[in-house]
């Protein structure tokens, strides 16, 4: 275990055809729970004699999609590779329900390695990931690999013709690659499909086995691609997502004052990039504060608050601002709108023995006043009282000129009207 020692092997047995090197991994995982046990998902079981591998120009990718067996902690994952000096990047990612391609979901780890030699390499993640079970993920493994032209890109295809012959007794071999579990990316122009993102199967069907039949090679079978993922039994709290730094989207981020409830809509809830499934998370909406639960009626600022629900494995809280702005008043001088200059004529006669009112109405409350606009010897024969401008009796022939204000208040912005007169004949 430790590379020293010897052991013996006879001149006579014809059995060990090419020589390899294993580093066993002995040590126990410091995340495994009490009873450890280690889980490994993979699908790569084709007996092989060689490593197989083809070479492009154009970035190949490799993925496998695994379904979580049990709740389970990803800690390290393992891929084969054929050249030396071959740079391993990676990433995993947990897949959104009725996933598109085996990245169509949250990246939770990500890293490269470059490996000296060729052969299997265990890749221990940056980020430890935890998977509900029943839940899916993938690992995704791209190898680049230096030439003197510049970067290769190196797909693992394993195969192998189904009648093995050897030195001491010949096998037949059977390879089984099902839908769903292995997939490629390809930069290439394929006469047989657009796509980037393939399924394996569909691959090996539609290209490499037509080419392999057309350098006579026949029955040769397929195996999926030798990526596995190591695993422990994890918590539910590990399992869960945590939302703190999720970015919150409203609807409508603001809206006007209206006298009633206006309540937000959250139109998407986003972490990474990737949206939130509403059954992730409850909604409340609180005070500018944060503190107590509100109905956002007056205007002012309110707090979205969303927080992860832990049933579908989801923690944390995360914040949004929601505003209802005050808005401006409606004014109105005898029952006409003010929002034009406005003349009303006034029978001097009818001012003769006894002052004449004239109501100001406003939607919304606020302290009225008026701005006088005509000469001082006119001033003194308009006031305002009780919300009423009051032209005084006797006032004489001419133009009363004013402008009415209204002050603003939480829910209603200061309002002025256009130039009123009182013409009086």
């Amino acid at each position: 275990v430790d590379g020293s020692g010897y052991f013996y092997l006879s001149y006579y047995d014809k059995s060990i055809v090419g020589p390899e090197s294993f580093n066993y991994y002995t040590e126990k995982d410091s995340d495994s729970p009490a009873d450890n046990k280690n889980y490994i998902d993979q699908y790569d079981f084709l007996p092989q004699l060689e490593i197989k591998s083809e070479t492009y120009a154009d970035i190949m990718t490799m993925a496998n999609v695994f379904t979580a067996a049990r709740d389970q902690k990803l800690t390290h994952i393992s891929t084969e590779t054929a050249s030396p000096n071959t740079t391993v990047t990676y990433e995993v990612y947990k897949l959104n329900v009725n996933n598109k391609n085996p990245k169509d979901g949250v990246c939770v780890a990500s890293g490269s390695q470059t490996c000296e030699f060729g052969g299997y390499h265990r890749i221990a993640l940056n980020n430890k990931c935890a998977f509900a079970k029943d839940t899916r993920h993938s690992v995704v493994v791209t190898q680049a690999v230096p030439t003197d032209n510049g970067t290769t890109y190196e797909l693992l295809v394993g195969c192998q013709e189904e009648k093995v012959p050897t030195d001491v007794s010949p096998f037949t071999v059977k390879g089984i690659v099902n839908k769903g579990e292995s997939f490629l990316y390809t930069d290439q122009q394929l006469n047989w499909t657009d796509a980037k993102w393939m399924d394996w199967t569909d691959y090996t069907t539609n290209e490499l086995k037509p080419m392999m039949e057309g350098a006579g090679l026949k029955d040769v079978q397929f195996d999926n691609f030798p990526i596995k993922a190591y695993s422990v039994s994890a918590t539910k709290e590990e399992l869960s997502t945590d939302l703190s730094k999720a970015k919150v989207t409203l609807k409508n981020a603001s809206k006007n004052y209206s006298g009633k409830v206006q309540n937000p809509a959250v139109k998407s809830v986003t972490l990474n990039g990737k949206t939130i499934p509403e059954s992730a998370y409850t909604v409340s909406i609180l005070n500018a504060k944060g503190t107590a639960k509100a109905s956002p009626k007056n205007a002012g600022s309110y707090v979205v608050k969303i927080t992860g629900n832990m049933s579908e494995y989801y923690t944390g809280s995360a914040k949004a601002t929601y505003k209802i702005n005050p808005v401006a008043n409606t004014i109105k001088f005898a029952g006409k709108s003010t929002k034009k200059a406005l003349t009303i004529k006034v029978k001097r006669s009818s001012v003769k023995k006894k002052a004449k009112t004239f109501k100001i109405t406003r939607k919304g409350k606020g302290k009225i006043s008026i701005t006088k606009k005509c000469s001082a010897k006119r001033k003194k024969y308009i006031s305002l009282s009780k919300g009423k401008v009051v032209l005084k009796k006797k006032a004489p022939k001419g133009k009363y000129k004013f402008i009415i204000t209204v002050a603003a208040n939480s829910n209603w912005k200061k309002t002025k009207s256009k130039l009123i007169t009182l013409k009086v004949k």
